[in-house]
């Protein structure tokens, strides 16, 4: 691993190129917005390792490419420089980088279609967190005036995260739903948000209608985006 090669997060969407080390443990990434990231050297992945004559250009990223967020881990790990030197436990988790302005909270589910051309189409659904906060949520899925937990977990600040794959006929799962979740800052002092609950109707027949999908700052490719309305900031 060296600067120049160009390597992906495995525990989060995106990735980069590596542009410097600030310590034998920690690579700086630099990313498709110009900032560098601080990132344990076990949590990235080479993608493309830079050639002897030069800098390959980075692949682009792309929601329907493997930088997605899945729960399986990937074949290759990368170690540390000292192969021989004893593995000791990680203690130190990088500060996730902030945004200026990005201390509101703001919550989005975006549907990503693909196979629009076969016989039944699919869509992808993400949770974006757009703010500086980790964020604990739980999705629950209404039925019959019971609450059902469809997805539930951490939501790391200034990123989207993979939650499903279904098909349009699957809407209907997602007609009503709630969104429940706290926010917070590891490792510094921080303005404290009140806990949240946001109900969802999300109407399945608009998917079908022109313009139901259109372009955004999160994706390459066109989504349906709706947003989580957090209320008492």
């Amino acid at each position: 691993m060296k600067i120049g090669d160009t390597v992906r997060f495995l525990n989060e969407i995106g990735g980069g190129v590596i542009v410097g080390f600030q310590d034998k443990n920690i690579v700086l990434v630099k990313g498709d917005d110009g900032f560098e990231i601080p990132t344990l050297i076990s949590e990235v992945v080479v993608m493309e390792s830079k050639d002897e004559e030069g800098e390959r250009p980075a692949k682009k990223p792309s929601a329907n490419a493997d930088n997605r967020f899945r729960t399986r881990q990937p074949d290759t790990y990368v170690r540390s420089f000292d192969d021989d030197e004893d593995e000791k436990p990680v203690t130190f988790k990088p500060r996730p980088m902030e945004r200026r302005g990005a201390d509101v909270l703001r919550l989005y589910l975006a549907f990503l279609p693909f196979d629009e051309d076969t016989e039944e189409p699919k869509l992808e659904v993400y949770l974006i967190n757009d703010s500086n906060y980790s964020l604990g949520i739980a999705i629950i899925q209404i039925e019959n005036a019971a609450g059902k937990v469809r997805h539930e977990g951490t939501f790391e600040p200034n990123t989207k995260q993979f939650l499903e794959e279904m098909t349009y006929r699957q809407l209907g799962e997602w007609e009503r739903i709630t969104i429940q979740g706290y926010a917070v800052k590891y490792n510094k002092p921080f303005r404290i948000k009140p806990a949240f609950s946001t109900k969802l109707r999300i109407d399945g027949s608009k998917f079908y209608k022109p313009g139901a999908f259109s372009d955004t700052d999160f994706f390459d490719e066109k989504v349906r985006l709706i947003e989580v309305k957090i209320e008492g900031q």
